[in-house]
């Protein structure tokens, strides 16, 4: 963030805008995890590559 000597009022204003956004952002990419985890079946996981451990390549 680019802090002006003109403007020092906005600066907490604009500051606690971006952790809103931050927050809210992180709501929904925790709740698409969360239903991304219910889609699979039982006993599956994700490896750090995004693909299921089964073996089987995405593509």
């Amino acid at each position: 963030m680019v802090q002006t000597k003109d403007t020092p009022a906005e600066q907490p204003e604009a500051e606690a805008a971006a952790t809103a956004a931050a927050e809210r952002k992180a709501a929904i990419l925790a709740e698409k995890a969360a239903k991304h985890a219910r889609s699979l079946p039982p006993g599956v996981d994700l490896t750090p590559y995004g693909t299921a451990a089964s073996g089987k390549r995405k593509g």
